[in-house]
């Protein structure tokens, strides 16, 4: 059991049903084996690491163990949403700590989201600087984790976290999800986020104690912490690194298995160079290029292309979660316009996606300025020309330049693109499907 410490002496020592409670200044204590909450839903003990960390789950022991709230009313259970029964409006209802849940009808549902949240998703909210709350987890691989946050966040702030009581990782920063399009003042407290790498932490093997502390601004709601483990420590022999030369196997790529199985294409440290060179001179990309690529890098594509070309060119790298913009497509839209990209890419079924997305009736009126765009390359499968044309006419109204939507050609065989198109400034390209 961690030692408290107090200026005045411990009154009593209580065993009581296995718990063992230490009453100081008329607040309690609880043994770290029993500090995990649990209900008549969640009763698995500590969460566990790697991993999501639930963070309604907080401790048990109340104000000044558990956590620390400005004041001791729960503003969620109870008050914003009503005590009558139900499992939701009441969780942890004598506890103030603040707590609701999302809602569907246009609350936690709409355009505005960064990344969609799970409905009926209880959540820590109207977070204050000063505030923190403890939970009780089971490491199960030592090492140093990635830290991404389920969030929303009206005007930014910092939280940071510590291991069995000390700092771990100083403050971490909290973008805002504060969109001045929405014309809804409330529900900008509502503006969902997901960021898979707000900071990292290193933590040892078994049972931890984690402490969130919100740092600066607050008004943040928090739904989970997720931990990834990115520890490459057991590397350590790589003091003597390998000596390449210009024609080693750098990688190996599959080929697309378009005219028969997948094959794996060896291509050369000369490849790869040779090809992102002479690529950078054809595109015209420079330091002032703003690439953003969504595909996974197991592709030679968005490794070769979308990576070692905007390496050799010192032009500015972006990457995004695949898995998100499949979920929320317009995501892709939302990220253009917001890092004011130059170049972007994606095969033909995510632009189906688009269009699919834009038709439904929640998306009729919403527009993006995409007007720094210069190239939307179309690669990676066959490309219906129908589709590219309803793109550009959806799009139109979000300031994407005609000209802008280009196709390119490539294979394993060449490491990626090797034709391209220069268009016109506002020429539209003439497409035929054969």
């Amino acid at each position: 059991m961690n030692q408290i410490s107090s200026s005045k002496s411990t009154v009593a020592i209580i065993l009581i049903t296995g718990l063992l409670i230490a009453c100081n200044s008329g607040k309690s204590v609880i043994s770290e084996e029993n500090a995990t909450f649990s209900d008549e839903k969640y009763s698995s003990g500590p969460q566990m690491i790697p991993g999501k960390i639930q963070l309604e789950y907080y401790n048990l022991g109340g104000e000044g163990v558990a956590y620390h709230e400005t004041d001791s009313v729960n503003s969620g259970s109870g008050r914003l949403n009503p005590a009558d029964g139900n499992y939701l409006n009441e969780f942890r209802i004598k506890e103030a700590v603040d707590i609701s849940y999302t809602k569907s009808r246009d609350i936690d549902n709409h355009q505005f989201n960064l990344v969609n949240p799970k409905m009926d998703q209880l959540y820590v909210g109207w977070t204050e600087p000063g505030e923190w709350i403890m939970y009780t987890v089971n490491v199960q691989t030592p090492g140093t984790y990635q830290i991404g946050l389920m969030y929303t966040s009206n005007a930014g702030g910092h939280i940071s976290l510590s291991v069995n009581g000390k700092d771990q990782t100083g403050p971490m920063e909290i973008i805002t999800t504060n969109d001045p399009k929405d014309q809804v003042a409330w529900r900008q407290w509502h503006h969902w986020n997901y960021s898979d790498s707000i900071g990292t932490v290193k933590l040892k093997k078994g049972i931890q104690q984690l402490t969130l502390h919100t740092l600066r601004v607050g008004n943040m709601n928090f739904d989970y912490l997720n931990f990834e483990l990115v520890d490459f420590e057991h590397l350590t022999e790589a003091a003597h690194p390998h000596s390449s030369h210009a024609d080693d196997i750098a990688l190996l790529a599959h080929s697309s298995g378009s005219t028969g199985n997948p094959k794996g294409i060896p291509l050369s440290h000369r490849n790869l160079l040779v090809r992102a060179y002479a690529a950078r001179d054809f595109t015209k990309i420079d330091r002032s290029t703003v690439m953003f690529n969504w595909m996974p890098l197991n592709h030679h594509a968005p490794i070769s292309d979308w990576h070692f070309r905007g390496i050799v060119a010192a032009a500015n790298l972006i990457y995004a979660n695949t898995a998100q913009i499949l979920a929320q497509p317009t995501l892709w839209l939302d990220w253009l316009e917001h890092y004011q990209v130059t170049d972007t890419w994606a095969p033909n079924f995510a632009y189906s996606l688009i269009i699919e997305t834009l038709e439904q009736e929640l998306y009729a009126q919403r527009r993006w300025d995409l007007s720094k765009l210069k190239v939307c390359l179309c690669a990676g499968e066959p490309i219906v020309s129908d589709i590219m044309d309803k793109f550009e006419d959806l799009l139109g109204f979000s300031k994407l330049a005609i000209g802008v939507l280009q196709p390119a050609y490539g294979l394993t065989e060449t490491a990626s693109g090797i034709s391209y198109h220069h268009p016109i400034p506002g020429t539209r390209i003439t497409r035929y499907q054969i």
